[in-house]
């Protein structure tokens, strides 16, 4: 059922017109005589093409409104299934897990220093220096990908406290 005040109100917000409808059977005859010299009475056609457009933009709304709530409520759900780590640990215990795991949290010179301290004899003399070339390449690598991990567990943590904050309310 078309609400004609509601079309009128976003065709011609500041005109005046006489309201003949009840509220129960209105159609565009409730209009009644319009007022406002300035503007013209909008058409029955007019009114129904405007009322089509605020439903696609109402079930939009609702769609999106929707959307935001099943979201906040999976996120809500679904924190009880995070691992306990997940749901105690502080972004500098990441920094310092990931850190420690990754070469024991060595810098790039520190690997490479390592590398040529301890690759020493190879019963392929002339491979050694491409190995320690690729094995120093593949440390800087994982170095890079290191702070990669930190800032994505940083992210991991973010949400979780997110979802806490949404699982109080």
């Amino acid at each position: 059922m078309t609400d004609w005040r509601l079309v009128l109100g976003r065709l011609r917000p500041t005109s005046a017109y006489h309201w003949l409808g009840d509220g129960m059977n209105d159609s565009y005859a409730s209009i009644g005589e319009w007022r406002d010299p300035e503007t013209t009475k909008p058409t029955e056609q007019e009114c129904l093409d405007e009322w089509e457009v605020y439903l696609a933009e109402k079930a939009a709304e609702d769609a999106e409104i929707a959307l935001i709530s099943e979201t906040e409520q999976s996120a809500i759900t679904g924190y009880a299934t995070l691992p306990d780590w997940m749901k105690t640990l502080t972004a500098q215990e990441a920094n310092d897990y990931i850190n420690g795991e990754i070469w024991n949290g060595m810098t790039i010179e520190e690997i490479e220093a390592y590398i040529d301290a301890n690759i020493t004899g190879t019963t392929v003399a002339q491979l050694r220096g491409q190995l320690i070339v690729a094995l120093k390449q593949t440390a800087g690598a994982v170095i890079a990908m290191r702070g990669f991990f930190i800032v994505t567990m940083k992210l991991l943590i973010y949400l979780r406290d997110l979802i806490i904050r949404f699982r109080k309310s």
